[in-house]
């Protein structure tokens, strides 16, 4: 059972369906989700107002860059990053720009073993791949909460603990049972 001060947030990847951010009691979805494919979803929350509407909530299917609503939010502090694949063929994994992006917000081993198992073994043998990333949008606090799956919905479960900074609340991503 979580603390009843921290919020329980659950990141859902996408296998043949639509990813989901719950958020307390609250679901997120992506802004379209039908006939979504071969795209990255990236949707961003205040910290200081986790349970507001998402600051941002955007489909890309550019597997070279993160999109322009999203780049302003690296290196600051107070924002979460909630990325997810969507319906994503293994022959469009993050590369360039959006990988570096990926790497420099918190993906680790989960994001690298995926990209190893896609080149080593092939595309052909895992056609459609579910990851997913949770951290902060500040470069300096990694790891982030990562999630992995051939075969099923990645899921990522972690809290949001309620920490004073300077006379404010404001939310930290723990893992669950911190």
């Amino acid at each position: 059972m979580s603390n009843s001060k921290n919020i329980p947030v659950t990141l859902q990847g996408s296998w043949g369906g639509v990813p989901m951010l719950v958020v307390g009691d609250q679901k997120i979805y992506p802004s379209k989700t039908k006939d979504v494919y071969n795209s990255f979803w990236y949707c961003i929350l205040d910290l200081s107002n986790p349970t507001g509407q998402p600051l941002v909530n955007v489909l890309s299917n550019d597997t070279n860059q993160p999109p322009a609503e999203v780049v302003p939010y690296l290196g600051k502090t107070g924002f979460l990053l909630c990325f997810a694949f969507v319906n994503l063929l293994t022959a469009y994994m993050p590369q360039g720009a959006l990988y570096q992006f990926l790497r420099q917000v918190g993906s680790g081993v989960i994001l690298q073993r995926a990209e190893q198992l896609v080149e080593q073994i092939g595309s052909n043998v895992f056609a459609t791949v579910s990851y997913n990333l949770a951290a902060t949008t500040l470069d300096t606090d990694k790891p982030g909460f990562e999630s992995l799956d051939f075969y099923h919905p990645a899921l990522s479960p972690f809290q949001l603990m309620p920490v004073d900074v300077d006379g404010k609340v404001t939310y930290a991503p723990i893992a669950v049972g911190n």
